[in-house]
C-alpha cells in the first residue's frame, strides 16, 4: 500500500510461478510414463490404455499419480510383457 496525499492505493504484486522439477532419467527411476512404455513395447498409447481398462488381455496395472496421470512400474511391465508373450505363443 502506498500513501499519496491521504489516498491509499493498492499496487499488484508480481506473482512468482513455480517451475516443474525435471523428470529423472529412465535408468534412475522404477516407473515409466505411457509415452516411454509406448517406445519400449511398440504399441500406441491408446492401445496401452485399452490394456489398462481391460478391453484387451492381459490387463496392465498402473499406479495413479495425481488426478489423471498414470505411471507403470518396471516390474509390473516386465511381468505384463512375459504374460503377453506367453499368450501369443499359446495361440
Amino acid at each position: 500500500m502506498l500513501h499519496s496525499g491521504g489516498i491509499v492505493t493498492m499496487q499488484p504484486q508480481a506473482q512468482v510461478r513455480r517451475g516443474r522439477r525435471p523428470v529423472p532419467p529412465i535408468e534412475q527411476r522404477d516407473w515409466l510414463k505411457a509415452s516411454e512404455l509406448r517406445d519400449i513395447v511398440g504399441m500406441s498409447v491408446s492401445t496401452i490404455d485399452r490394456h489398462v481398462r481391460g478391453e484387451l488381455q492381459p490387463k496392465l496395472g498402473f499406479r495413479a499419480v495425481g488426478k489423471s496421470r498414470r505411471v507403470f512400474s518396471k516390474a509390473m511391465v516386465q511381468a505384463w510383457l512375459s504374460d503377453l508373450e506367453r499368450r501369443s505363443v499359446a495361440e
